[in-house]
């Protein structure tokens, strides 16, 4: 039966179609279930089909996902780097920088950053016997708009892991509409065991982005339109 029901976001994409007539947006794509589990299940699903057709781990697949109950970790699955995957939402719409960023302002990259690897990334390695953990992918995936990521907020991610360290096997980011894949072309990175060593975190300090909602754009003919508060800060 499906666990309680969780805040959900809205991972479907926008289709902007000009033709003869004007300019039109339509959102496309199904939304999300409510309960953890159902969630849960969709995006660990699409992770493993972007896993396996980018070969984000070369050599390696997964196969074989198992939905696990409470207390366990996510998933079971069969790969030769890992037996497990625990997610992990992005989602910070409890502290202030996100309340005020689901309200329309500017994202610190940094602060955004180091916020994912605490709440999620350190806290959830801390959740399990080490022996499970080093065995386990971590998989971080957004569901809000307002949290998507952008390529400056990947590499400091990556930069965090690399310089604070991570107990899982490996940890990844997934961003996409695991209910209709096919509406959108789905993003997945790795942000562990890096070709090379990335600059420190403190590099990312001072840059701040914003992510444009796409449901409250203005649609015109000829193209598409909305009204931004420019604030302090370098964007990304």
């Amino acid at each position: 039966m499906p666990g309680p029901r969780k805040p959900r976001g809205d991972p479907r994409s926008t289709k902007i179609t000009t033709d003869d007539t004007g300019t039109s947006a339509e959102r496309v794509g199904a939304e999300l279930p409510t309960s953890k589990e159902e969630i849960e299940a969709l995006f660990g699903v699409a992770f493993a089909d972007a896993f396996n057709r980018h070969s984000l781990v070369p050599g390696a697949t997964i196969r074989d996902l198992e939905q696990l109950p409470p207390p366990h970790v996510d998933f079971s699955i069969k790969c030769a780097r890992a037996d497990f995957l625990e997610l992990g939402e992005i989602a910070p719409r409890g502290v202030e920088f996100g309340r005020a960023a689901a309200a329309g302002d500017w994202l610190d990259v940094y602060q955004f950053g180091y916020w994912i690897y605490e709440e999620i990334v350190r806290a959830k390695g801390d959740s399990y016997d080490r022996k499970i953990v080093e065995r386990t992918f971590l998989l971080l995936y957004p569901t809000f708009e307002e949290f998507f990521p952008n390529d400056t907020l990947i590499a400091c991610l990556q930069s965090i892991c690399f310089w604070r360290g991570t107990r899982f096997a490996d940890v990844f980011l997934y961003w996409g509409n695991p209910v209709e894949p096919a509406s959108a072309p789905s993003l997945a990175w790795r942000l562990t065991h890096l070709p090379r060593v990335p600059p420190p975190p403190e590099t990312f300090k001072g840059r701040k982005y914003k992510n444009l909602p796409m449901a409250r754009a203005n649609v015109a003919d000829g193209g598409i339109s909305f009204e931004v508060q420019l604030g302090p800060g370098v964007p990304s």
